[in-house]
């Protein structure tokens, strides 16, 4: 697959079922976005399950999602807004835990 932006590609993803580009996005978003989710939370492997997570929710929903600006944002805003979700469980989760010693 010759070199294309992400708009494009998630484009072909879209409206094609482009399991190819899917996988093409997955593994060119994956480093970056790992690091990036590293910011917010300390454990690699959370870190992979959020990216995983997050590019399983928009390979399900890729015919209704509308990218409004560029793809890379809807990436990032994804990936952190699964962090800020997945820290808000473990603060509840730590809460409870605490009430019950």
């Amino acid at each position: 697959m010759k070199s294309s932006s992400p708009d494009k590609i998630f484009r072909q993803i879209a409206v094609n079922d482009d399991k190819e580009a899917f996988k093409k996005l997955f593994f060119d978003f994956y480093p970056s976005l790992c690091v990036f989710a590293g910011r917010y939370i300390s454990s690699f492997e959370t870190c992979e399950d959020i990216f995983q997570d997050t590019f399983l929710s928009i390979w399900k929903n890729r015919k209704q999602i509308e990218v409004v600006s560029y793809f890379k944002n809807l990436l990032i805003t994804s990936v952190k807004n699964s962090c800020m979700d997945y820290l808000r469980k473990q603060a509840v989760r730590q809460k409870y835990t605490e009430e019950d010693k």
